[in-house]
């Protein structure tokens, strides 16, 4: 352990815009709540748990919406097939992979990935610094990219119930919305401790060469001595 250093994959610039035309193009008024998923179209993502956990809450919110960003096969077609069945062509909007991601979360209100397998989440990230508040399950590297109770909410794999109470927790309250997605924000591009950014990647980089460089000098000078 005492040879193992964990760095992170940085955020390479800010991406809070403030302007989208993602409601434009879904016909969308602005008083719709807009839970935000983006990934790859795989069945480790967690994409249908998302959907069967938000399916009552769209009979109780007329106005959310559910928007799923990303692409692959047969996973994606498996989804619209599952979204038609259950007649939520208008609540759950299916984008296909996009080139302007940043642009689209300036208009999502927060963000949602169940995923079932996640080495770290880097998608986590790029939603709290568009200023997001997050929901995420507890596996592998998620909880890393977050805090739980401040900057979003964390949920057990395949605790349905519970997925659903977080996701309604944000969905009703604006304000813990705005709050945790400042927490997040800051938590990234504020916080002097940040493990996110360009320059802690170069840090916590020359830190451990440092480190390592000197221990093996030690070594060395041990054995010749």
């Amino acid at each position: 352990p005492d040879r193992i250093e964990t760095i992170f994959t940085p955020i390479l610039s800010q991406t809070r815009l403030t302007t989208s035309t993602l409601r434009q193009e879904l016909g969308l008024t602005s008083d719709a709540v807009v839970v935000g998923c983006v990934a790859a179209m795989r069945a480790s993502k967690g994409h249908r748990e998302i959907i069967h956990a938000m399916a009552p809450l769209f009979e109780q919110r007329p106005n959310v919406h559910l928007v799923m960003v990303g692409s692959g096969e047969p996973v994606f077609q498996e989804i619209k097939n599952l979204v038609n069945s259950l007649d939520l062509g208008k609540r759950v909007h299916l984008l296909g992979r996009r080139e302007d991601v940043s642009q689209l979360m300036a208009d999502f209100d927060l963000f949602c990935l169940a995923t079932r397998l996640e080495a770290s989440g880097m998608v986590f990230l790029e939603a709290a610094s568009a200023g997001l508040p997050v929901i995420g399950t507890s596996v592998g590297g998620v909880p890393e990219m977050m805090e739980d109770g401040k900057t979003g909410l964390l949920v057990k794999l395949d605790d349905t119930e519970g997925l659903r109470r977080a996701l309604l927790s944000l969905i009703d309250d604006p304000v813990l919305r705005k709050q945790m997605g400042q927490a997040g924000f800051k938590r990234i591009w504020e916080d002097p401790a940040s493990p996110f950014t360009p320059h802690a990647l170069v840090r916590q980089t020359e830190a451990s060469y440092r480190k390592w460089l000197s221990r093996a000098h030690r070594t060395t000078s041990k054995k010749i001595e």
